[in-house]
């Protein structure tokens, strides 16, 4: 599992992470992907807002791979303050499967993200 790197949602326990992003922010912006709360797995990049609309680029970095899974890659968008409990990836409103390093998704405009991706590293069978 990987977060895009920012605030938690919870001070103990799960380590899942949301992002604030503001609409002022008209050059984007970009912070970095971790896989297992410490393993940098790449970036996230926000695009500047355009017609109500961020495009968020997940750009994973060799060796790290989108794991082969429906909705690999989670987004849920808050207008206020994102919840002080734990999320549930599975329920944020937008998805997509990505099959590439680098793969996008286009939400509506908010002023926090919640970015999870099911990420890993495949090691080799052994027995081969």
């Amino acid at each position: 599992t990987a977060w895009a790197a920012g605030t938690r949602y919870v001070k103990s326990g799960n380590w899942a992470t949301w992002v604030k992003y503001m609409g002022s922010e008209l050059t984007g912006k970009s912070v970095i992907l971790y896989a297992g709360q410490t393993n940098n797995a790449g970036t996230v990049t926000f695009s500047a807002v355009s017609g109500g609309q961020v495009t968020i680029t997940v750009s994973l970095t060799n060796p790290w791979e989108f794991a082969n899974v429906t909705s690999n890659l989670k987004v849920q968008g808050y207008a206020s303050t994102p919840p002080a409990s734990n999320p549930s990836p599975g329920s944020f409103a937008n998805k997509t499967t990505c099959t590439t390093s680098t793969c996008s998704i286009t939400v509506p405009q908010a002023n926090y993200y919640g970015v999870h991706a099911d990420v890993g590293r495949w090691l080799p069978d052994p027995s081969f």
